[in-house]
């Protein structure tokens, strides 16, 4: 008679000699120490991913892993073990938590007699016929150290579900390993961090967490991600065998949180820094763990802490601490533009090695030590690695705007002779001479660049690269000509397509502009957007190496994805709100507040510079067509003083044309701007204007809204048929222009008229022109023809429309109201005339969060009784399924019926019930009608980005 154990293949064998047995939780051997010392391991649990049932030696593993060498390892094959034989003492070990009072984490031993023929399987071994061996069972704090112990007893307690229970217990497994082996296998010196990450486990908050479904997909993600730890640094451990002392800081740091790495010195994160790119990231094995624990440095700032931020960049940027180039592979250039490198600075050789998969579908998981509410995703490793660095950026020295504060000194014109951090020039660097000679100032370049990026077929295609050229520094090239050319050469060189725009240090901002729109500017912001969506709060600048970012993944990255990233930091300067009184750097740098000058023959004096500054500062009527373009000519006036490129002389030019047509055809002069600096400054602008063609400004026009209109015609030939020829629609667009209706008004008003209707209607031309003239009206009176009075549309907004939202939880910050109601007094098809609104979230990532709200509301509704769960569920699983279904058509919104939220006022049918956004419900109810009564009403969510319903008008609300 001998003890037996089962393997985790379920086969029964003699123990033998072997000793320091470890159990899977389902009673199978883990782990054992052969009778040579040496330990041996179930693959399974050395490779998660894989289902191995065999046991290797953990150091031949770990030592010819990399190489995929698996014929060098030591396997403990199956002639190893004796054959069991009836009698002999089966001894298993099980993990066993209790479920009733005092929780209670234990490790039974179980012991049974074998008989022949008895069999188990790799699954969890079941006990009947098994005693319990109570003086070899221990639990609680002699099972789990007094870290895990903790964490296992406040989290455990947190649901009843015993699956959610399960994987509690196996987390907390994890970190008594973590604990016992890990931390206590190295003196890094940094003991204090371990304390603190201990503390950090023990305090682990998931109170965010609701259900159970979400707990137990969030302690399972946990757990796989303590696992890829662990095994992790037991193979470093076995493989480097003397650890040095920077590496074994790195392999105990690699567990904490970045809240705890903030106790770590600047110096010893860069040693850190400097030593993963030197020996661990340029391996192709386990790149993803390491490039994770670097952004976790970067995290690791306080952002008040600004000397260790200040000194921390500097770092990353400093020639002392540069990497070899010798391993770099550079990418092959567009042109040859003088890179100039023999070393790259620590920043560049991070992110040319950190991951970026380019998969669409790729999902954020958890971190290790992910906390709910804690802003850190970590898969897209070159992005978290980019947006970490930008988030520093934003409370260092390098910011002009930190603490919205501009800082002149640190922005200055090459010309100006001045002594500060970055330098920009008015030109490209790029310049030709008339015999087509050129030279590259590779000093500096203008502070705004012309940056445009238009989807193609789901990508974007991009006026703009930016390349790493060494020493610190990034270029930024173009191949648009019409950026670069100059009043002497016309014609772009046949020799060249890539142009050097200009050379900017890694940390230098800049202002993005894109000349292409005509109603706004797009300009990327660093920070301090005001919640209530006042544009005038925002500062517009942004360091060129996170725009080098975007622009790499718009050439890589579906056109969605790259929306989703960056909607977050993008926002548009309406019609010139804003733009002159926040650029306070382009005001700076432009002298602006001294001398107003058009071109190089027209400037205008200090008296009528201040006249027209001072006009401008307390010009803020929203419908005052004189007030918005003026601004948006000072805004291009003054951009083009600092950036002195084709396209922004060209935009000036454009933008005075456009206010001298608004005086002479518009409303003319203000009263109160009519001075006789304001005189003199009109006069000037009219100078300006005439080098200008109208029928070139035409040109771009019609241009612009034929794309607009064959773009919004195309997305649904089902519903709308193009009814009229091309001379009735360039009449129209003629029309439109001097009407200085938007193209996406006149191309809406045009795209109404073609929407197929039985019987078939086609208005004619005429009624298209006074459909122009009715929403100028409407711009004019603040309200829809639907209603007779602005106080009436005010009443309505406030007592349905704003109720409305919140009742359904919609977003707040962009919404617009369009539909037959705003170009005609009378609807266009059979039925009531109504009013549309569109609500917009700001991405796709608020989108998806939405969705997700939507299925807690299920959730809730089951919980609270109102709902069935069966019906729940299928409205859980249609939503997810149909909005899949959306994207794959690329018409990306969530249906409507699936849109809920519980009712609670005064319409007794409806009060307390579950009601939804369709009009006509299933059971043929509508909820609509019943809350919005006579006021016909429909409301749709999209997201910014998306094709819009035009025209349309948008409208603060909240």
């Amino acid at each position: 008679m001998a003890q037996a154990i089962i393997l985790k293949n379920g086969n029964i064998v003699r123990k033998g000699n072997i000793t320091g047995e470890t159990y899977f939780t389902t009673g199978h051997l883990a782990s054992f120490k052969a009778p040579d010392g040496t330990r041996y391991t179930c693959a399974a649990y050395l490779d998660i991913k894989k289902r191995l049932t065999f046991y290797v030696q953990e150091t031949s593993f770990y030592t010819n892993i990399e190489a995929a060498e698996y014929d060098k390892m030591k396997i403990y094959n199956d002639k190893d073990w004796d054959k069991v034989e009836e009698n002999d003492i089966i001894e298993i070990q099980k993990r066993e938590i209790s479920l009733m009072g005092t929780p209670s984490y234990c490790w039974n031993t179980y012991n049974k007699t074998y008989h022949i023929g008895e069999s188990f399987s790799d699954k969890d071994i079941p006990l009947t016929g098994f005693t319990v061996n109570t003086s070899k069972s221990y639990c609680n704090n002699l099972a789990l150290t007094n870290t895990a112990l903790e964490f296992f007893n406040k989290n455990v307690i947190l649901s009843n579900d015993s699956k959610v229970k399960e994987s509690i217990a196996d987390v907390a497994q994890l970190i008594n390993n973590i604990d016992k082996y890990i931390y206590e296998s190295f003196n890094t010196g940094i003991d204090l961090l371990k304390e603190n990450q201990k503390a950090l486990w023990r305090t682990l908050d998931t109170s965010s967490l609701s259900s159970d479904s979400q707990k137990k997909a969030y302690y399972d993600q946990y757990y796989i991600n303590l696992l890829n730890y662990y095994n992790l640094i037991k193979k470093r451990i076995y493989i480097l065998n003397n650890s040095t002392d920077i590496e074994s800081t790195i392999l105990t740091a690699m567990s904490m949180h970045p809240k705890i790495l903030i106790g770590l010195s600047v110096k010893i994160k860069i040693e850190m820094l400097i030593y993963l790119v030197k020996y661990l990231l340029s391996e192709d094995i386990d790149k993803v763990e390491y490039e994770e624990f670097v952004v976790s440095i970067v995290y690791s700032f306080d952002k008040t802490d600004t000397n260790n931020i200040n000194l921390f960049l500097d770092g990353l940027i400093d020639p002392k601490k540069s990497i070899s180039d010798s391993k770099m592979k550079e990418h092959p250039k567009p042109e040859e533009y003088e890179i100039f490198r023999n070393s790259v600075t620590l920043f560049e050789a991070i992110y040319t090695r950190m991951s970026q998969s380019w998969d669409v579908t790729e999902k954020i998981i958890s971190w290790v030590n992910y906390i709910p509410g804690f802003d850190f995703d970590p898969v897209l490793t070159r992005y978290n690695f980019v947006d970490a660095v930008y988030r520093l950026w934003r409370y260092s020295k390098y910011n002009p705007y930190k603490d919205n504060i501009y800082k002149p000194e640190l922005l200055s014109l090459v010309e100006d002779n001045q002594n500060t951090m970055f330098k920009y020039s008015r030109k490209p660097s790029i310049k030709y001479m008339p015999n087509m000679s050129f030279t590259i100032d590779k000093t500096s370049g203008p502070v705004v660049i012309n940056y445009k990026s238009s989807e193609n077929f789901g990508l974007y295609d991009q006026n703009f690269i930016f390349e790493f050229t060494g020493y610190n520094k990034i270029c930024a090239l173009t191949n648009d000509w019409n950026v670069v050319k100059n009043e002497q050469i016309s014609e772009p060189p046949i020799s060249r397509s890539w142009f050097p725009y200009g050379y900017y240090d890694i940390f230098q901002p800049v202002t993005l502009v894109d000349h292409n729109n005509e109603t706004s500017l797009p300009i990327l912001t660093v920070d301090n957007a005001d919640p209530s969506g006042n544009l005038d709060n925002y500062n517009s600048i942004v360091p060129i190496f996170y725009i080098k970012y975007i622009a790499q993944l718009s050439k890589n990255k579906n056109a969605e994805f790259l929306i989703f990233r960056t909607a977050d930091i993008v926002t548009f300067f309406r019609s010139g709100g804003g733009l002159v009184g926040k650029l306070s750097h382009i005001r700076g740098l432009s002298k602006f507040e001294h001398i107003i000058t058009l071109t190089e023959t027209i400037q205008l004096s200090l008296d009528v510079t201040n006249a027209v500054s001072d006009y401008t500062a307390s010009c803020n009527n929203i419908n005052s067509k004189f007030c918005q373009k003026l601004k948006i000519l000072l805004g291009w006036v003054e951009l083009s003083a600092v950036g002195d490129d084709a396209m922004s002389r060209l935009q000036k030019k454009i933008a005075a044309k456009r206010f001298i047509k608004e005086i002479d055809f518009g409303e003319g002069i203000p009263s109160d701007f009519n001075t006789d600096e304001a005189q003199e400054f009109i006069s000037k602008i009219r100078i300006l204007a005439e080098e200008i063609d109208d029928l070139e400004l035409l040109n771009k026009y019609k241009e612009t809204a034929k794309k607009i209109l064959d773009e919004i015609l195309s997305s649904d030939t089902k519903k709308y048929e193009n009814y009229y020829s091309n001379n009735q629609i360039t009449e129209l667009f003629t029309v439109a222009f001097n009407k200085n209706l938007s193209t996406s008004d006149i191309a809406g008003i045009i795209h109404q008229a073609c929407r197929i209707r039985n019987p078939v209607y086609i208005a004619p031309v005429a009624e298209l022109k006074q459909r122009m003239e009715n929403l100028l009206q409407v711009k004019r009176q603040g309200f829809p023809y639907t209603f007779n009075s602005k106080a009436d549309f005010q009443d309505y907004i406030d007592e349905k429309v704003k109720p409305f939202i919140e009742m359904f939880g919609l977003p707040k910050n962009t919404i617009k109201y369009g539909g037959s109601s705003i170009t005609s007094p009378g609807g266009f098809s059979p039925g009531p005339q109504d009013t549309d609104w569109w609500v917009f979230f700001e991405n796709k990532d608020e989108e998806r969060l939405f969705i997700e709200e939507l299925v807690l509301r299920y959730e809730n509704y089951k919980a609270q009784g109102l709902m069935k769960g069966s019906k729940a569920n299928g409205k859980i699983r249609r939503l997810r399924e149909r909005y899949a279904e959306r994207l794959k058509e690329r018409k990306e919104y969530i249906d409507k019926e699936y849109i809920t939220a519980v009712y609670h006022g005064q319409i007794t049918e409806y009060q307390g019930k579950v009601v939804d956004l369709r009009k006509i419900r299933d059971d043929g109810s509508g909820f609509y009608e019943a809350y919005f009564g006579s006021d016909e009403t429909d409301v749709t969510l999209k997201v910014k980005g998306d094709i819009e319903a035009i025209p349309n008008i948008k409208i603060k609300l909240f």
